[in-house]
Formats: C-alpha cells, sequence, structure tokens
C-alpha cells in the first residue's frame, strides 16, 4: 500500500497525532512506502537532506517519530530502495534507535548506491564541510564499526587518508592560484580555503591507533593498562613519582606510591572511573 501524501506530509511536520492516529486506525503497515518508494522511517530522515546532509540533530521530534514508527512495527531492515535508514541519520542519538530496534553499524551498501560502502565510511566523506561528523565517525566506531570492511573506495582509514589529502593539496592549490573573476574556475566555486581540514586528518590518526590496538575497546583500555603497569612498577621499586611538592604531585604518590599508596581495591575504583581523551 502506498502511504498517503498527508501522512508522509505529517511525518516530516512532526505532527505526532496525526500520524498515530493513521497508525493506530485498522490494517496499517509501518513498513508501507510512500508515492517515491521510500518507507516511513526512511521519510521521517530524508526531508531534512533536500540539497546537502544535515548532520546537525534537528532536535528530539525526529528521534520520537522513529520510536514511534518502530513501536508500531516499522522494520529498520526493510529498505526497498536498499538503502538502510542509518546512511540518513543526522546524530547519535538516531543511531542510537536504529540499532537498538536491531540495525546494523556495519551494514554496506549495494550497486548503484555506492558499492560497499558502510555507515562510516558514508559519513567520513562529509566531514571537511560539516565538522560534526568528526565525532559522528568516532561515535560510530565506539558503537562497532569494523575498520576492516572495504569497499570499492578501499576500508575507511585508506579511503579518508585519500580523501583528506587531496582535499588539503587542492585548498594549497587554490591559496597558490590568483583566482581571476571573468575566468570561472571550479576550484574558485568550492570553498576550500574556509574548510578546516586539521580535524579530519586527525580523526583519520585516530583510526589508525584504533585499527592497531585491535579494536575501540582495547584503544580504550590501553591507558588504563598503562596506569596499572606504572602502578606495579612502584610497588616493586622501579618507578617513583614526583616529589610531593605540588598538589598534583601528592596525587601522583597517593596513585603509585611507593611510600603511601592508595589500598589496591580503591586504586582500582579510581581507574574505573578515569577518563581519558580516547573515550568517545
Amino acid at each position: 500500500m502506498v502511504v498517503p501524501e498527508d501522512i508522509a506530509t505529517a511525518l516530516e511536520a512532526g505532527n505526532f497525532a496525526v500520524v498515530r492516529h493513521w497508525l493506530t486506525s485498522g490494517a496499517r503497515d509501518a513498513n508501507d512506502v510512500d508515492s517515491n518508494g521510500f518507507t516511513l522511517l526512511q521519510r521521517t530522515l530524508i526531508p531534512h537532506q533536500a540539497n546537502t546532509p544535515p548532520y546537525a540533530c534537528m532536535g528530539p521530534s525526529r528521534v520520537e517519530m522513529m520510536r514511534l514508527l518502530i513501536e508500531h512495527g516499522a522494520e529498520v531492515s526493510h529498505t526497498p530502495n536498499g538503502i538502510e535508514p542509518i546512511f540518513y541519520c543526522a546524530c547519535a542519538e538516531e543511531v542510537r534507535v536504529l540499532l537498538d530496534a536491531g540495525g546494523d553499524v556495519n551494514v554496506q551498501l549495494s550497486a548503484p548506491n555506492g558499492p560497499g560502502l558502510t555507515p562510516l565510511m558514508y559519513y567520513l566523506q562529509h566531514a571537511p564541510t560539516f565538522p560534526a561528523m568528526v565525532d559522528f565517525a568516532k561515535f560510530l566506531v565506539k558503537c562497532g564499526a569494523d575498520l576492516s570492511l572495504t569497499s570499492f573506495m578501499g576500508d575507511a582509514e585508506t579511503f579518508a587518508r585519500r580523501f583528506f589529502e587531496q582535499m588539503q593539496t587542492m585548498q594549497m592549490q587554490v591559496q597558490s592560484m590568483q583566482m581571476q573573476a571573468e575566468e570561472p574556475n571550479f576550484l574558485a566555486e568550492m570553498d576550500f580555503q574556509a574548510l578546516d581540514l586539521a580535524p579530519c586528518l586527525h580523526l583519520v590518526d585516530w583510526l589508525a591507533d584504533v585499527r592497531r590496538a585491535g579494536g575501540y575497546q582495547k584503544f580504550v583500555r590501553e591507558p588504563r593498562v598503562a596506569l596499572a603497569r606504572l602502578r606495579l612498577l612502584g610497588e616493586r621499586g622501579r618507578a617513583s613519582p614526583p616529589d610531593g611538592a605540588t598538589k598534583e604531585a601528592r596525587a601522583l604518590e597517593r596513585l603509585f606510591g611507593p611510600r603511601t599508596p592508595l589500598p589496591r581495591g580503591v586504586f582500582w575504583l579510581v581507574v574505573q572511573y578515569w577518563r581519558s581523551d580516547r573515550d568517545v
């Protein structure tokens, strides 16, 4: 069944009353499509991507509409056009809703949509123009995005490094060129100079570090493991903190000894709640 256009419009407008009434009146199927072949779940997300990816949460209404549809039977893997809803998400909370409902963070697009592209790869390519995508990409890795998966552009790290470095090269070319107003140039039309690529290049190094660590969880644990090793070395007298002349130094002495260290159980409690810059 094709969803009536007024219901599709209500989805876009966040009109919960209209959508809820339609879903609960009669034999409705939350997996029906609109006149363009999009499911209700897709239609909820797509309107905000008319010209460019939004990549900033549009407020709680989209998330709540997604939950309403899922509660009434919308399947996150039902994709008549072959594009999973996760590729239309704008923020982490929308991804959480889909994953909680059985979505796959490692689903790959099939031809002709972008053979092999994962959500991580898809969003990486938009990071230079949408800075929020840097944190979004890290969130996807935290959710289990597999860095070993490959597409027609290679794995996520390889693709991102080549893509960002290429953009950096074009940015340098723009800076060295004397643009002539009367001579149109596609480089002039694209505001490369306004792009801050440093966070993107840092993201590539972050992906490489996660891969070398053997995954996100191991990557996050590495600083904690280092603290535990330092504590052990202190207990054995093979390392010692600085003298307690400052407040910070006295805190380090309590953590790592060897004179008056914290009891081992308290130390592990501190490590449990300690956060490093690796925790996304």
